[in-house]
């Protein structure tokens, strides 16, 4: 399970842990952003840090219907304890946790500031 809080501008945040292209742990705060489709979106400046390998050019599109270009990265994440290697996009700003990183997973959030937040693995279908 994953265990997170809702901060002052009521957003769902939770503890990230990256890993380096060395190996190194990095835990870092990111926002549950529901309406992004994708698994991650991680500033330029962390995928810089963490050595992450440059795999090309994607394409975001913004709440307002806007699209933006975005840098893809092959980054590894350890998610609920397990490493998960995902393709990231980075952008200027804060961390996103999309949908498709917490396929599986029930959110459940107290909306309310410093409510729970937390993401549980669903029951696997036999």
């Amino acid at each position: 399970m994953i265990v997170g809080e809702v901060n002052a501008q009521l957003e769902s945040v939770i503890p990230l842990t990256l890993l380096a292209a060395n190996g190194k742990a990095f835990t870092m705060s990111a926002v549950v952003d529901t309406g992004f489709a994708g698994t991650l979106i991680l500033p330029f400046s962390v995928c810089a840090a963490m050595g992450y390998e440059h795999l090309g050019m994607g394409y975001l599109t913004l709440a307002d219907g806007s699209e933006v270009g975005s840098k893809l990265h092959a980054a590894t994440v350890l998610w609920d304890d397990q490493p998960r290697e995902i393709e990231a996009d980075s952008l200027d700003g804060e961390t996103f946790v999309g949908v498709l990183l917490m396929k599986g997973y029930r959110l459940c959030t107290a909306l309310e500031v410093g409510g729970a937040v937390t993401l549980e693995p669903l029951p696997t279908k036999s």
